[in-house]
This record gives structure tokens, sequence and C-alpha cells, in this order.
């Protein structure tokens, strides 16, 4: 797990150097080999799957609880990501 991810780091930093953002990119690519946007990505994925197993929230919330506002746009890209939508992880999980 990337350290960097765990809060909204972003705030702090640009607000230090604001024209920093694309060089801060740049640097934790090559440091990563990954961009940040992929690992924020994984990082809210990995966080609504513990949510869908833990609770019994709907999924527009735990979207929104995740930082999509969209919860198509977040079910789309948990299939993507998990091969399976939202809902069909949670009866999934709930069976094992």
């Amino acid at each position: 797990m990337f350290p960097l991810l765990k809060g909204d780091f972003s705030f702090i930093f640009f607000q230090i150097n604001p024209g920093g953002k694309h060089y801060f990119s740049l640097v934790y690519k090559n440091f990563y080999n990954r961009t940040v946007d992929q690992d924020q990505q994984d990082f809210r994925i990995r966080r609504a799957c513990s949510l869908l197993k833990e609770t019994e929230l709907p999924v527009s919330d735990i979207s929104r609880s995740v930082g999509y506002d969209d919860a198509l746009y977040f079910s789309r890209l948990f299939r993507q990501k998990k091969g399976r939508t939202p809902t069909q992880y949670r009866k999934e999980k709930a069976l094992e």
C-alpha cells in the first residue's frame, strides 16, 4: 500500500507548491510505476470492498463515501477492476 494515499495529501502539497502538480505526478509515476489516479482508484475500490463486506449500506451510499458521486460510474469502474458488480461482490462475500 502506498502511504501517500491514506488521506488527501494534495491540499497541503499544492498549497506549498501550486505549480508542482505536474512535477509531482511525474515523480510519483517514475517512483511507483503507476499514476496517482490509478492508485487513488485502487484505494477507493479496496475501501468499497471493505464496506460491501462489512455493512449493508446501499451501493449508492458506498460510492459516495469512497469519492464517486455517480453510482453508475462507480459500478462500471468496480466491475472493470473486480470482474463483477458491487452487488454481485457483496453476495459472493456473504457466502464465504
